[in-house]
């Protein structure tokens, strides 16, 4: 999610995305809540409530530590699921501790769509991010969501790692005139754990320096602290935290499969014996 997002100042209002619910077969809203908004639960609550959607994701700075009891006081009609928390971290460009070059290994622009769409799927395929909280959406469709939103970028905002010629990372960005967004950005698992990300990120710092921009931000959820100390190493600095909860209609949680092997039903199944045992 664009740190503009939450930067911007703009109405807090549910937006329905028709990619997310082609993708996953329930209507996904989307509420994101700016740093300096005004709004309290009790508007959001409202927007939700008003909205056709039947998954909203919502987003709220991570400082509003009461908002999560206070929003389950006023959508009594829904199921809050907190699904993860956004960590953007900065990075002043010039002032980075890039890796030194190494022979075997080069940056580029992907020459096709195909290419970063495979590298998304091999790079976040067990990857755990929001979705992952919601038992109702498969998983599946979570995968191919990188793929599709790889998919999607600008060739010349698809930037590739290569090891001897071979495509072995990736990173796709977002350029405005005040800084360069990373919106994916991995290696492949079998080339993880010998530094080579830290050469995606010196290849965007440099197209930062060649766009006369003068910040690159990136964001991943919490639980992910790998790669955030190579942040730290390279000379990232955290920024802000960002909260994610998917709010479901009691309906529809209480409509989902319990007979098919889903998700829902394994936890459902799971917390019955704890209470057994």
């Amino acid at each position: 999610m664009s740190l503009s997002d939450f930067t911007t100042e703009h109405p807090v209002e549910v937006s329905l995305s028709e990619v997310e619910s082609i993708r996953f077969g329930y209507q996904i809203g989307r509420c994101t809540v700016p740093m300096m908004s005004p709004a309290n639960p009790i508007d959001v609550a409202l927007e939700i409530r008003s909205s056709d959607a039947e998954i909203t994701v919502l987003r709220y700075p991570a400082d509003r530590v009461n908002w999560f009891d206070l929003l389950a006081r006023q959508l009594v009609d829904h199921v809050l699921l907190h699904a993860d928390t956004l960590a953007y971290w900065e990075l002043s460009v010039g002032s980075a501790n890039p890796p030194e070059a190494l022979e075997n290994i080069s940056t580029g622009y992907a020459t096709d769509a195909a290419m970063t769409g495979d590298l998304a799927t091999r790079i976040f395929a067990e990857y755990s991010n929001h979705y992952s909280a919601n038992p109702l959406l498969s998983t599946e469709a979570v995968a191919a969501g990188y793929r599709e939103w790889a998919m999607r970028t600008p060739l010349r905002d698809s930037l590739i790692l290569f090891m001897n010629g071979s495509p072995i990372g990736m990173a796709t960005i977002e350029t405005t005139p005040d800084q360069i967004e990373i919106l994916l950005a991995g290696v492949i698992p079998e080339q993880r754990s010998r530094g080579l990300y830290q050469h995606i990120l010196r290849a965007i710092e440099s197209r930062a320096e060649e766009d006369s921009v003068s910040r690159v931000v990136i964001s991943t959820q919490s639980h992910n602290t790998v790669v955030q100390r190579a942040w730290a190493r390279y000379g990232f600095l955290p920024l802000a935290t960002i909260l994610t909860v998917h709010v479901v209609r009691a309906d529809i949680w209480g409509a989902a499969p319990t007979s098919s092997g889903s998700r829902i039903d394994h936890i459902t199944d799971a917390a019955a014996e704890r209470r057994h045992s």
